[in-house]
């Protein structure tokens, strides 16, 4: 699996710590407690093994943990990267419209003008201008929002590259009790 939002890793990080409560519970099959209070161990090489996993995963856990605060903080007020890139979406279908609208307007007077017989000047003429001017305002307040979206959303796909799944398979998957209903 790969990340791809918030939510991913989230439940990445919540399997770890499900996890690393059961290896730790596992734990105590290995070891026994003598009468006089003292812990023996039976079998070394499994308490190990079972020891590193759960280290392993609490290592998983920390380091995800930060690459996941870092992500919300390049995130800001958007909740998920999904919601970054609708925002994005959003505004370049709203650069696009502005691009079209002004070609079409533009089209249709010029158009209009020649089937009066007369040349047209799209650098001097005030109607041509007040398009383009119309056209340009729009897009002066999108493509700066444009780029400032992309960047963010660029380091946002960065951090997500750093996250260290688990590869832990969903809590659910094996359960003898799970069932369709």
């Amino acid at each position: 699996m790969n990340p791809t939002d918030i939510t991913d890793i989230e439940a990445d990080i919540q399997k770890c710590k499900a996890a690393i409560r059961r290896v730790k519970n596992e734990t105590i099959q290995h070891v026994a407690f003598l009468p006089s209070g003292k812990i023996e161990v039976i079998d070394k090489g499994a308490l190990e093994a079972l020891n590193g996993e759960a280290e392993r995963l609490a290592g998983l856990v920390e380091h995800n943990g930060e690459v996941l605060d870092r992500l919300r903080v390049v995130l800001g007020d958007f909740g998920t990267v999904a919601d970054l890139e609708g925002r994005r979406s959003y505004t370049e279908t709203h650069i696009a419209k502005a691009h079209t609208l002004y070609s079409i307007d533009l089209g249709t007077y010029i158009k209009d003008f020649r089937s009066l017989g007369r040349p047209l000047d799209l650098e001097t003429d005030p109607k041509a201008l007040k398009l383009k001017a119309a056209r340009d305002e729009k897009l002066s307040s999108l493509e700066p929002e444009l780029k400032a979206l992309s960047e963010r959303l660029d380091e946002a796909r960065a951090i997500i590259a750093e996250v260290r799944l688990s590869g832990l398979p969903d809590a659910l998957e094996g359960d003898p009790y799970r069932q369709a209903i």
